[in-house]
């Protein structure tokens, strides 16, 4: 069995598993939206003609699209 072949075998194997798919998506998540509303912060201070509610709707925008692509991408999870 080649290298790749093993590797696809592993991540079908673990997406049969739906609590460990639940954590890993909640960890990602978490991780995410902690380093994009700090992105956010950074944004407002650096740049002084951007307002903070701005800053931080687009921090939203792409939390929500993180978190459906990664949803997408992990599967079934709980």
């Amino acid at each position: 069995m080649l290298r790749n072949d093993k590797f696809r075998q592993f991540i079908e194997d673990k997406n049969k598993d739906e609590h460990l798919n639940g954590y890993i998506y909640d960890s990602l998540a978490y991780r995410y939206i902690r380093a994009r509303e700090q992105m956010a912060e950074y944004e407002f201070y650096k740049d002084k003609t951007k307002d903070k509610k701005s800053c931080y709707e687009q921090a939203h925008r792409d939390i929500l699209r993180f978190c459906e692509i990664l949803d997408e991408g992990i599967g079934k999870h709980d």
